[in-house]
């Protein structure tokens, strides 16, 4: 029941647009969730159908990156999915097509860009608000998995981004030999479970620490370092458990939250669970619950993400 209850939520908030079955998400929360933003015009959209799953891809020609690397005039390939029999909620672009906007993307592997949600695609209009959202949320979680297999490495990346003029320092961070140590403000909390039933997940004993001696990170303007971790090695993983990391620090804006599962996908996911493609929904039954619960489990992703703090006492080295 728990991957049935993951599967939901991700089908939720990774690949649902248009109408009211959309759970609400800010255009401040996606651009704190985006990899790469570029003002550009989509083309040349093309779709074809095979085995149940409706494919469409098209280019996005750049005139300029708000953020992340990509030259004026270098093309995007923007890809997305459905499943051929699910009307409502899709995810469509052709009606973005030779429309001069901003997209909040994300980038897969083989850098291939997604933009699973409506509000990933915003008016000019709206570039103050885009900009004022990469000043105010500094900090970002990030994975391209939702799926972990057991024995397999947890791996997350802590994103410390500065879009401002000047140089910015951030508490220190250092990864070596499975150890994680960090300067002081700085919180990696971790809880497994669902809803009502999360439960605070406490480091492995010295494995994560707090030093006031250690270096910040200085980050130049307009760039971004990132770290990488593995979170088996900092925290007992159980394996078939849903999990949510946040990152947060006081002043770096909003924590950055992420939903990971320590199991392998479903068959019906194995082709979609890597690159966060659209996912056909896994097995018959679900699409008996999806209606009903697809809305509880929304709302509950939504008032958790708000209204609810993770943490956990670190120790001081």
């Amino acid at each position: 029941m728990k991957r049935i209850v993951l599967i939901l939520a991700w089908l939720a908030v990774s690949s649902v647009p248009s109408s009211a079955m959309w759970a609400y998400i800010s255009t401040e929360e996606l651009v704190q969730d985006s990899d790469l933003i570029v003002v550009g015009t989509l083309d040349n959209v093309t779709e074809y159908s095979k085995n149940g799953i409706d494919f469409a891809q098209g280019t996005i020609t750049v005139e300029e990156a708000i953020w992340g690397t990509a030259s004026p005039g270098s093309i995007l390939t923007l890809k997305w999915q459905n499943e051929s029999d699910l009307v409502c909620p899709r995810v469509e672009h052709r009606h973005n097509q030779k429309k001069s906007g901003i997209w909040l993307l994300n980038v897969q592997n083989d850098g291939v860009v997604q933009a699973n949600y409506p509000g990933r695609f915003v008016d000019l209009s709206e570039r103050t608000t885009v900009e004022q959202g990469l000043v105010r949320n500094k900090i970002r979680l990030r994975t391209t998995q939702l799926f972990f297999p057991p024995n397999e490495p947890l791996i997350v990346s802590m994103v410390f981004r500065n879009a401002m003029q000047d140089p910015v320092a951030f508490p220190g961070v250092e990864y070596n030999n499975g150890r994680l140590t960090f300067g002081p403000g700085l919180v990696l909390a971790v809880r497994h479970g669902y809803g009502e039933g999360l439960t605070i997940d406490k480091p492995i004993p010295g494995r994560v620490v707090m030093s006031r001696t250690l270096a910040p990170i200085i980050v130049a303007p307009r760039q971004e370092v990132t770290v990488g971790i593995d979170v088996r090695e900092l925290f007992s993983i159980a394996n078939d458990q849903t999990y949510v990391l946040q990152l947060r620090s006081k002043g770096l804006g909003r924590p950055s939250n992420i939903f990971v599962y320590t199991g392998p996908p479903p068959p019906e996911l194995a082709d979609h669970a890597i690159n966060r493609s659209a996912p056909r929904e896994p097995i018959s039954r679900l699409k008996l619950l999806i209606p009903s619960a697809l809305a509880i489990i929304v709302s509950s992703i939504f008032v958790f993400h708000h209204a609810r703090e993770l943490g956990y006492d670190m120790t001081t080295s």
